[in-house]
C-alpha cells in the first residue's frame, strides 16, 4: 500500500507485509520506487523492532545514517545509547553525551510529578 503527499508525489510511503523477512515502512523520495529508504521494520521471526534498519537484531534498534543510536537487549533488557552492547542496565557511550550546558532530566516512576536532578536521591 502506498501513501503519498496529497499536494504532489514528492514523498510517499510505502507499507509492505513481507512473507519471508515481516513488516515495513518505506520512504519513497520522488515516488520513485528504486530509492526507497527503510523507516519501520517488525521481523517476522523474531518480533524485533527496527527503526532506521531493515533487519533489527535486537527487541528495539534504532539507527541513524547507519551508526547505532538505541538499543535494547534481548533477555537483558539493557539499554544502549550509542552503543549496541550495553555493560549496565543504562550505557551510554560518550560520543552520545550530553553537551555540557544540557542537563538530563528524568521522571521517576510511579511518581508522575516532580523531575529527578543530579542531585536528587532515589
Amino acid at each position: 500500500m502506498r501513501l503519498e503527499d496529497s499536494s504532489n508525489a514528492n514523498l510517499a510511503y510505502d507499507v509492505e507485509s513481507d512473507e519471508a523477512t515481516g513488516f515495513h515502512i518505506k520512504e519513497v523520495p520522488g515516488g520513485e520506487a528504486n530509492t526507497r529508504a527503510n523507516r519501520f521494520t517488525i521481523a517476522k521471526t523474531t518480533g524485533d523492532v527496527g527503526i532506521g534498519t531493515a533487519v533489527p537484531d535486537r527487541k528495539l534498534e534504532i539507527q541513524a545514517h547507519g551508526t547505532q543510536r538505541l538499543t535494547i537487549a534481548k533477555g537483558t533488557g539493557k539499554v544502549g545509547v550509542g552503543t549496541n552492547t550495553p555493560a549496565s542496565l543504562l550505557t551510554i557511550t560518550a560520543s552520545c553525551a550530553l553537551a555540557a550546558t544540557a542537563a538530563p532530566r528524568f521522571r521517576r516512576s510511579p511518581r508522575p510529578t516532580g523531575w529527578i536532578s543530579r542531585t536528587t536521591k532515589a
